[in-house]
């Protein structure tokens, strides 16, 4: 395997060698690049790829300000024997991922940035250093499914109640198309339990709840960091009356009920945040409710929008719970969302993705939440 050691690739990605393999098994490109997280999950992957009979290449990407547990994606490459390469992505990162969290949040809306740092970093640097090292495939830990059908790539839910297709949806199909998901089949207690039985030096290690640049979930010190403005504003009612005050609207997002610090005979929830007037308003749970929800920015899975509207179950958040409701798409990268019965809208900038059975056929990023 030729030495890349700080070389810079085709524009997302720098690579650096960490750990060489055995001179006997480096003498042919790999099968497959696999991103290695440094955890349970993408441990047990590289171990189930191996036993397959796969030449696997690891890769950890490098975020600055990020959690990236070297010293466990090293761990785990020595107990495979699989070389690993450290893929800074921080330039990408910062231009796909950082700045459009910042605008979003600034803007009054909740993006998710995994969905977005998805495709548009972490499996682009994973497929450009596999195109470099001439693997036909790449490869995740995630809680996933895929197949192939009529020539195209499909992406599935996964059968256990981890399901991680949601934040996936959002990945072509130059991308899908070279996708291996070993845990297809595998739920997260079969999957401790492999770690344990393989003695793999994560087997034991507990999962990260946060997002990777968020320690803590400090998402305001984060925000902060990135110059969105916190300036203090009203919180009213659905009258426009005000309530109090709050301390930039930033720090709030739609649904939200905890952390208001307002006094009232019931519970309040955000019901919407204007970035115009800076005003957060706060009703009862009934305003949160909706019959229609009007998306930008959707992608198809096959690659290509139907032409007719179709009957869909929809996910409004990472979870189980989805809805029944019929998809219209609506120009080039446009749909309107509606449900069979009024549904607990998601906030604008979050994703609501859709599904035929177990099968993902797109989603989108929620516009209007209250038509």
């Amino acid at each position: 395997m030729p030495d890349r050691s700080g070389q810079k690739l085709t524009g997302v990605i720098s690579a650096s060698v960490l750990l060489r393999q055995t001179e006997a098994v480096c003498r042919r490109a790999p099968d497959v690049v696999l991103g290695l997280s440094g955890g349970v999950d993408s441990g047990v992957a590289a171990e189930l790829l191996v036993r397959q009979g796969y030449s696997v290449c690891g890769a950890l990407l490098r975020i600055p300000g990020a959690d990236c547990p070297r010293e466990d994606a090293l761990a785990v490459a020595q107990a495979a024997d699989i070389p690993l390469f450290e893929l800074d992505v921080g330039e990408a990162f910062e231009r796909i991922v950082l700045r459009n969290f910042a605008r979003e949040y600034a803007g009054a809306r909740t993006p998710n940035p995994c969905i977005v740092c998805n495709p548009g970093v972490k499996f682009a640097a994973l497929c450009e250093l596999a195109d470099e090292l001439g693997a036909p495939f790449v490869a995740s830990g995630h809680y996933a499914g895929v197949r192939t059908a009529a020539g195209r790539a499909e992406l599935l839910r996964h059968a256990s109640g981890k399901d991680q297709s949601y934040m996936l949806y959002r990945l072509p199909q130059s991308q899908l198309g070279r996708l291996l998901l070993p845990l297809q089949q595998m739920g997260k207690a079969s999957v401790r339990e492999l770690a344990r039985e393989w003695a793999l030096p994560v087997a034991q290690k507990r999962d990260s709840q946060d997002i990777c640049f968020v320690p803590q979930g400090d998402y305001a010190a984060v925000l902060e960091r990135l110059g969105v403005p916190m300036a203090p504003g009203d919180f009213v009612d659905g009258e426009g009356r005000v309530l109090g005050r709050h301390e930039g609207i930033a720090r709030y997002t739609v649904g939200q009920r905890k952390g208001l610090g307002v006094s009232a005979d019931r519970r309040l929830f955000v019901t919407k945040i204007d970035a115009l007037t800076g005003r957060v308003t706060l009703q009862g749970s009934e305003a949160l409710l909706c019959s229609r929800l009007a998306l930008s920015d959707v992608v198809w899975t096959s690659g290509e929008a139907p032409k007719q509207p179709v009957c869909a179950t929809v996910k409004l958040r990472l979870g189980p719970r989805e809805h029944a409701a019929r998809v219209q798409p609506l120009g080039e990268r446009g749909a309107l969302v509606l449900f069979d019965r009024p549904v607990r809208r998601g906030a604008p900038g979050q994703s609501a993705v859709f599904y035929d059975g177990d099968m993902v056929l797109g989603g989108g990023v929620i516009d209007d939440a209250a038509l």
